[in-house]
């Protein structure tokens, strides 16, 4: 996923959960519809070429920064725990693409397979570790017990990794580093191999790079380095607000009996 679907995502999910109020997870909703549908329309009428990755990526950091304005200074415990989780989705699990640079620029050379830095970092033994590590800064910082910081890390961390899963080219080494017979991804579950028939759920919805590399059924084209964000992406997160909706929905029936019965028993 991209950093703002993961932004939405885990978003969607503490709304779901109540971590955050309904209001605030429908405007998390509304924002990346907005950002979406600029972007498509976007690629429809020109080629952002790279600008398109920065753009969904800086909309996706600035979209977090929004919410931990709006959230950090909140004095109720759950919405702190969104904060956490938001950490462990955003800024935790992200690091894995800098430290593959960094590696390439001390070596010259990123080891293929679970031991990549990119993949090791999306594994859940690598998160629970990485979470408790650094889960007493977070609770010093957002004020919270260190088991709570940890659950909201964790939390986080544990969302962006399923939602790679399903929406991700690269594979997730589930259970790293026991074995690599574990890596899989359920979206080359729903993409035909490169042969530029891209009409599945795991089409690409944006692609850059030179015209050797653009998905006109030539053998050369290789996903993996040339796309944006596929297909999945957007529909996972339509799922998701399609389950918040559903949940949300049947609380507000639900609160309503317990006002009506209230009134009548009054």
């Amino acid at each position: 996923m991209t950093v703002i679907g993961h932004l939405t995502s885990i978003g969607v999910t503490a709304g779901t959960a109540g971590l955050i109020s309904a209001r605030a997870a429908v405007r998390l909703i509304a924002y990346y519809v907005v950002v979406m549908a600029a972007f498509i329309i976007w690629t429809r009428v020109a080629d952002p070429r790279s600008l398109g990755a920065l753009y969904i990526d800086w909309t996706g950091n600035l979209g977090g920064l929004l919410f931990v304005y709006l959230y950090g200074a909140s004095r109720w415990r759950g919405e702190r725990l969104f904060i956490a989780a938001l950490i462990g989705s955003q800024l935790l699990a992200g690091f894995s693409h800098p430290f593959d640079f960094v590696l390439l620029r001390l070596t010259g050379h990123i080891p293929d397979g679970m031991w990549r830095p990119q993949h090791f970092w999306h594994t859940p033994l690598f998160a629970l570790s990485y979470c408790a590590l650094v889960s007493p800064l977070v609770a010093r910082l957002l004020k919270l017990d260190l088991r709570t910081a940890f659950i909201g890390l964790a939390l986080g961390y544990g969302v962006h990794i399923a939602c790679d899963t399903i929406t991700y080219d690269f594979p997730i080494y589930w259970a790293w580093p026991f074995t690599d017979r574990s890596a899989f991804s359920f979206e080359t579950a729903f993409r035909p191999v490169c042969d530029g028939t891209y009409t599945t759920f795991g089409s690409v919805l944006y692609w850059f790079g030179d015209a050797a590399n653009t998905p006109t059924g030539l053998a050369t084209y290789n996903p993996k380095w040339s796309w944006v964000i596929y297909w999945a992406e957007p529909l996972v997160n339509v799922l998701l607000a399609a389950l918040f909706c559903l949940v949300a929905a049947a609380r507000r029936t639900g609160l309503a009996h317990v006002e009506r019965d209230a009134s009548a028993s009054g």
